[in-house]
């Protein structure tokens, strides 16, 4: 037994290590760790922390053997079970995984993140009932858990359509929940199960009635008639809200945008999320008084792009270092620049903002973070639209978004569909990440005739108009938007400082100094995919190819294309193959798994939707350039 003095020392050894893992130094955390085991060979959370170091580097075997270690010097501790899956888990050995995920809910049956890792090992091997199960086990434990709700839906659209008795009998133990934070994340789930489908519409309509209308929804002020008279009533502002289809320029004409006198724009890539009612709840769960710190301290990216807090993105993943990423951290004509906002004075002028309402729900807070933000830069807080890129947002967030901004216009910016995947898709492969690889393509096939733009004013911009017709293309959308041109709406700014564009984009795309470079939509495509890739997403795409003017229509040759793709739907593309071969070690297994499954069924639901339809009904309408 070690002396206290020895035993302090150690303690604040552990706590530093901690804190050097976590600001990313894992290999120096590793190295140190090593070291003190010398020491200190009978500490359990040394081997813990150099579990999850070598976890975080890759080295499966050698974590393997840490958490191991620990198990052997503290069996009962929960902890090390889960770890030991985790590392086991991203080594492939799924099986193996699940036994230490169960041992650690042994010793502690509310572990959440055991039964979600539970669910998704499942899911890896195909057994798709006992994953929905654990989902929905990991759902009662945290009703609002955002991975488990987003991860639900891909074993359950391969039931729906693979074993329909199986999938109706699990959809009833799902509607055995009672908490309403469930009610109307599985409102939402039924929508997107519905997707592409004629229920649609009827399962969206359905899960914007149920979102929550309680105490919190529109929150009083408490004090509005102590304050003399100085209620004010905003008038409603005219809110433009910009989507993407794939990589297809959203963060180019956000930059041009950013600079307009007459328009509000945030560095909205931190904001996707925050129509997700909970943050409505989080910013104010301390009552009126508390409404704006909750919110600064809520995104202290918003404040120095250097921050790598995490911000809330779609699914619940949670994404550090965005505002680098972003290429927020290298604005100006030297790159040499920050996006950086004044903290104590964008607290003190939307706390004054918020003082003069009489009430507030998510949409009008939103209105004043704006006008709080236009007054800290010294910007015209007298605008009456907000241009907010609500970059990638998840189906909760949009439908809320929808629901309480009755004023809505939506603005879809689209680029051929074949290279814009290609181009999306081949950062997946460079990640390794199988998961991501086909998100894409079928975020794209459901998002031609997504139903948010139908209940919207809603206008679509090809990328390549706005490359290769500048002026024309940004005036047409200063006459749709309601507003003059000027000349920043040629210039890339964020906050009035050149912008570079994001860090994602390859060394080519960052060196391009002009916003209208046509080096991005003049790329050829066949870098990732083969000409048999190429023809089956040609043939998928083919009607939103017609409605946007990328192809004449041949409808003869598209039906017996489509007929021709139907058996290769079975079966992987040539790029998919490529994977495999270099990181998938049992193809079987891999073929079994829920996310080669779920990207089949799908791609056959859109299919099947042409195939009944010629088209794909709703799509958005594009915006008319006249070339005269």
């Amino acid at each position: 037994m070690l002396d206290s003095v020895t035993q302090e020392t150690l303690d604040n050894e552990i706590h530093r290590l901690c804190d050097l893992f976590s600001q990313g130094s894992i290999q120096e955390t590793l190295d140190q760790t090593t070291q003190l085991l010398k020491r200190f060979p009978e500490t359990t959370a040394l081997y813990i922390i150099a579990g999850d170091a070598n976890t975080k580097l890759q080295k499966f075997d050698a974590a393997i053997t840490s958490y191991t270690n620990a198990i052997k010097l503290k069996p009962d501790f929960a902890v090390s079970h889960f770890n030991l899956g985790v590392a086991l888990q991203d080594k492939g050995d799924f099986e193996t995984a699940l036994q230490s995920y169960k041992r650690a809910i042994a010793i502690k049956p509310d572990y959440l993140a055991a039964h979600y890792n539970i669910a998704v090992s499942f899911g890896k091997i195909g057994f798709l009932e006992n994953s929905v199960k654990y989902f929905l086990k990991t759902i009662r434990l945290d009703p609002y858990h955002h991975s488990s709700w987003n991860n639900l839906l891909f074993p359950l659209h391969v039931l729906k359509n693979q074993n329909s008795n199986s999938f109706k009998n699990l959809m009833r133990k799902f509607e055995l929940l009672t908490n309403k934070k469930a009610r109307t994340h599985l409102d939402i789930l039924k929508y997107d199960l519905s997707r592409g489908s004629l229920k649609a519409e009827k399962a969206m309509d359905k899960a914007i009635a149920q979102m929550p209308q309680g105490a919190n929804f529109c929150i009083k002020n408490p004090n509005i008639f102590s304050n003399h008279g100085k209620r004010i009533v905003n008038k409603p502002k005219r809110i433009f809200a910009l989507f993407q289809t794939g990589r297809a320029g959203t963060g180019l004409l956000h930059s041009l945008i950013d600079g307009h006198s007459k328009v509000s724009t945030l560095p909205s890539i931190y904001f996707s999320e925050y129509f997700d009612h909970t943050m409505w709840e989080k910013i104010t769960a301390g009552g009126w008084k508390e409404m704006a710190m909750r919110f600064v301290k809520s995104c202290p990216v918003l404040f120095d792009a250097r921050n790598p807090s995490p911000v809330l993105s779609i699914g619940g993943e949670l994404i550090s270092n965005i505002g680098q990423s972003e290429g927020l951290c290298n604005l100006g004509e030297e790159r040499n620049e920050v996006l950086t906002l004044d903290k104590n004075r964008f607290y003190v002028e939307l706390k004054k903002l918020i003082s003069s309402q009489e009430n507030l729900n998510a949409l009008t807070f939103f209105e004043l973070v704006h006008d709080a933000y236009d007054e800290t830069i010294y910007k015209n807080s007298e605008t009456d639209i907000i241009f907010y890129h609500i970059h990638n947002p998840s189906n909760c967030a949009q439908l809320n978004f929808t629901r309480l901004a009755s004023n809505l216009n939506c603005i879809l910016m689209v680029r051929e569909p074949v290279q814009s995947c290609e181009s999306w898709v081949k950062l997946s492969l460079e990640a390794g990440n199988y998961e991501k690889i086909l998100h894409p393509v079928i975020t794209m096939l459901f998002e031609v005739d997504n139903l948010i733009f139908n209940k919207n004013r809603s206008i679509g911009i090809r990328l390549e108009d706005l490359k290769n017709f500048p002026k024309k293309t940004v005036r047409e959308l200063c006459k749709w938007m309601g507003i003059k041109e000027e000349k920043s709406l040629y210039e890339m700014t964020c906050q009035g400082k050149k912008w570079w564009g994001n860090q994602m984009e390859t060394t080519v795309t960052m060196e391009e100094v002009a916003p209208f470079d046509k080096s991005s939509i003049s790329r050829a495509v066949g870098e990732v995919f083969s000409e048999r890739d190429q023809f089956i997403l040609r043939t998928l795409f083919y009607p939103f190819r017609v409605h946007f003017d990328y192809v004449e229509a041949n409808e003869e040759v598209f039906l017996k294309d489509l007929l021709t793709i139907r058996p290769m739907l079975d079966q992987m593309f040539d790029f998919e193959k490529m994977y495999v071969e270099k990181h998938i070690s049992n193809p079987k297994r891999f073929k079994e798994s829920v996310p080669f499954l779920y990207v089949r069924e799908r791609l056959i639901e859109r299919w099947k939707t042409l195939k009944n339809c010629k088209t794909y009904p709703n799509m958005i309408n594009p915006m008319k350039i006249s070339l005269n």
